[in-house]
């Protein structure tokens, strides 16, 4: 469970990058 709840949150951290990758575009 500990191993689920560390990929959801990179996840999240991971789409944050992204998003905001696309924002400076």
């Amino acid at each position: 469970m500990s191993r689920l709840t560390d990929e959801t949150t990179f996840d999240l951290a991971n789409h944050s990058l992204i998003t905001r990758a696309n924002l400076a575009l």
